[in-house]
């Protein structure tokens, strides 16, 4: 299967806690949280990619990189997120850093891993890119939750005996593999025109019926009594054909089992008008382009936990409405809004995501709401 090899154009990693410089010099790449919970790093890799010959598509898609070490715990979980705009490796900071969207799949490292390299798949991430044509591929490697980093190699050659030589490039490598369809092609020089045919008969033409006289221009009529005023029409009912919503005003505790979706419970209901909302979630039944605002009023029980909150639209997360938060013992408002094109049937529900599980306390007043309002086709 043809493939090809890709090494970074450029890397570096960024650091919350200093928000203005460029590690892009450093050997080393650093993702996660460290030791004190108050520093979150993250890897940046910028790709050029060259261009797929025609009728030709991405198979599969894997990252290597080569671990040196895993600290302050001993396991860590990476996100692997595309990153959605150009940025310079050598100039960029936290302040600076590109818009990154998380895919679905992450990546676990444990310490014993330290000392090797490990493959990541970011097939999607390259379907992605050559979709939209683009020369340029960014990936980013982020922080989920709980302490504990990641450190990646960046350049550099280790030690390597089981192989004949003595050392390996360990840069992190993007590997394609690609598969094209074959269409035969045919260049045979096209015969001699052969010689026009006869026209055939044209066919009888109907009779056209005889037009009949033009009448004089009658005189003009009396103007008639004006009728009765109509009913007013309402803009704001003809402007909007469906809306409504949920919500919850309960103080409520969600106990996250690790690694599983958990609905937010939504015991009010908002009657609207061409939807049917119900406790947890709502159902549309008619097509259109809908404003959907989403909020949560949370906070952590116990110990600062790292969160997936959003909306789901017939169980996956719909990506303008999902956001990352790592809850502590304060509470934290989360909003967002966006227009989403619905269709029958289609089904939202307000969800919660925790990969180390977890108490939440919903707070006290206006907790969760949900809200839709039909703009048109």
């Amino acid at each position: 299967m043809p493939t090809f090899h890709l090494q970074p154009s450029g890397s570096s990693y960024i650091s919350h806690y200093q928000p203005t410089d460029n590690f892009s010099n450093e050997s080393f790449l650093l993702t996660g949280v460290d030791c004190s919970g108050k520093n979150n790093y993250r890897t940046l890799l910028k790709f050029i990619l060259p261009k797929l010959p025609e009728r030709c598509e991405i198979i599969n898609a894997t990252l290597k990189v080569f671990i040196l070490e895993v600290t302050c715990s001993n396991q860590v979980s990476m996100r692997i997120s595309k990153i959605k705009e150009d940025f310079d490796p050598s100039t960029v900071t936290w302040n600076s850093a590109p818009y990154m969207t998380p895919k679905a799949g992450y990546c676990t490292v444990d310490f014993c891993q330290s000392n090797q390299f490990i493959d990541i798949d970011v097939s999607d991430i390259l379907r992605d890119s050559f979709t939209s044509s683009s020369d340029l591929l960014g990936i980013a490697l982020t922080e989920m939750f709980g302490n504990g980093m990641v450190v990646v190699a960046a350049g550099g050659f280790t030690e390597s005996p089981a192989e004949e030589t003595p050392f390996n490039n360990v840069l992190p490598t993007l590997t394609v593999q690609y598969l094209c369809s074959c269409i035969p092609e045919f260049h045979e020089t096209p015969g001699p025109v052969g010689p026009k045919g006869e026209p055939g008969p044209a066919g009888p033409q109907g009779e056209p019926g005889p037009a009949g006289p033009q009448g004089e221009k009658g005189q003009r009529g009396a103007q008639g009594l004006r009728g009765l005023p109509g009913p007013a029409s309402s803009a704001a009912s003809s402007a909007v054909s469906a809306y409504g919503g949920i919500y919850g005003n309960s103080g409520q505790i969600l106990t996250l089992e690790a690694g599983v979706p958990t609905t937010i419970a939504t015991d009010k209901i908002v009657r609207g008008s061409n939807i049917e909302p119900e406790e947890n979630s709502i159902t549309i039944t008619q097509a259109g382009h809908y404003k959907v605002d989403f909020m949560v009023y949370l906070q952590s029980t116990s110990s600062d936990i790292g969160v997936d909150v959003g909306v789901q639209l017939s169980g996956s997360f719909i990506e303008s409405l999902f956001t990352t938060a790592v809850l502590s013992d304060n509470f934290t408002q989360l909003f967002l809004s966006s227009i989403v094109q619905l269709e029958p049937e289609d089904v939202l529900t307000p969800v919660i995501f925790c990969m180390s599980g977890g108490d939440i306390l919903f707070g006290p007043g206006l907790n969760v709401s949900l809200n839709l309002m039909r703009l048109g086709d």
